[in-house]
């Protein structure tokens, strides 16, 4: 798809491999830290800036879930689970914001967890994060409700 931006290249993206949906982790041929089945999709999907910034941007905090469930965040407590959940929240407040302007925008969250097993382990992992949270009310108050990180880059 053709990016609407004069100034915006499309990156040269990692060729379709066949074990990207096999694993949690998926592949990552260019070594950028974002998967390459989701960063294909978002060039592919879209045609704003803003979009695929945005996107490839959540990449990372929605990795993090999936971090949990691999065991890469060993000393996982509530001060860390927080700040995922509220990294989350952030996704979600965004999204909306962004499809007040692009309607068609899907959430990052449902485009990074493609699969049965990406699903489960979201699902499962913010549960895990929920109950390390129980005792902690309001903290959801600290998000970025109004999305103030977009105002910036909006044209």
């Amino acid at each position: 798809q053709k990016i609407k931006d004069l100034f915006y290249l499309t990156p040269e993206l990692p060729p379709e491999h066949p074990d990207d949906y096999k694993t949690l982790d998926g592949v990552d041929q260019n070594d950028n830290g974002i998967r390459d089945d989701y960063e294909r999709y978002v060039y592919e999907k879209f045609d704003s800036p803003q979009l695929i910034t945005f996107s490839l941007g959540a990449a990372s905090t929605l990795q993090l879930v999936i971090d949990i469930e691999q065991g890469r965040i060993p000393n996982l407590d509530a001060e860390i689970g927080k700040q995922i959940i509220l990294d989350i929240m952030n996704i979600n407040y965004c999204t909306r914001q962004l499809q007040n302007e692009f309607s068609d925008f899907r959430n990052p969250k449902s485009l990074y967890f493609n699969t049965i097993d990406r699903a489960y382990a979201n699902r499962k992992n913010q549960n895990k994060i929920a109950e390390i949270l129980r005792f902690e009310p309001g903290f959801h108050w600290l998000a970025d409700q109004h999305c103030e990180a977009l105002i910036g880059t909006k044209k």
